[in-house]
């Protein structure tokens, strides 16, 4: 039937797995290093572009619109670490780097310190948050649609490591923090520990809002 309204197209995909190879949200153990790969902000950068319509060059924009439009996601690193065993868990970051972090904690039962500092924010979406007069790390944290993963690896798990960067190529897999024990997670920025909340987070029990993050 014809219709004027938008198309909405659903999709189910099923399968199955080793259990051994499963990576889940709820694995993550104190200890853990937490690692992200690529570089964040990217999309955020790109989404803000598109919305506020402000002309800016093709050198500036080009890779924050192009990741927005033409996301990727991380599959072969996600297999990599499944099939090698070579992490405890793991999310993605399609709603941003704060909700993947707190949702993995809360999963596990455990908390995480991250380090501001260490957090691989985009070149260009850094120079464009900075343009608009917004802080680059708040806008990172809060944003999402990068497609990137987060997962958390023993240190004991480098040689496992090694392997997979070797099979995944030029992609950068930073340590920005580590999974603790005490069920809280902690920024730590400037010589300050701040406490903060995870953003947008789908299916989630209703609310008004997404929690604003604490890290002024």
């Amino acid at each position: 039937t014809k219709s004027n309204g938008p198309l909405f197209v659903d999709i189910m995909a099923t399968g199955t797995l080793k259990r051994r190879r499963m990576l889940t949200r709820s694995g993550a153990k104190p200890g853990d290093i937490v690692y992200v790969s690529g570089q964040l902000g990217t999309a955020t950068a790109g989404l803000q572009m598109f919305k506020y319509n402000q002309t800016v060059s093709e050198a500036t924009s080009g890779a924050c619109r192009h990741r927005y439009l033409r996301p990727e996601p991380r599959v072969k690193l996600g297999m990599a670490l499944g099939r090698n065993r070579a992490a405890h868990s793991c999310i993605d970051l399609s709603d941003g780097l704060a909700s993947a972090i707190d949702q993995l904690c809360r999963q596990a039962k455990v908390g995480a310190r991250i380090e501001a500092e260490l957090i691989p924010i985009d070149p260009q979406a850094r120079n464009w948050f900075n343009s608009q007069g917004n802080d680059p790390l708040t806008e990172t944290l809060s944003g999402g649609e990068d497609y990137e993963l987060l997962f958390t690896a023993p240190q004991i798990f480098h040689r496992r490591l090694a392997h997979v960067r070797r099979l995944i190529g030029p992609l950068p897999l930073t340590p920005i923090g580590v999974i603790t024990k005490e069920q809280k997670v902690v920024l730590s920025r400037d010589g300050s520990d701040l406490p903060f909340e995870g953003g947008y987070e789908h299916f989630a029990p209703s609310q008004s809002s997404a929690p604003s993050l604490n890290i002024e």
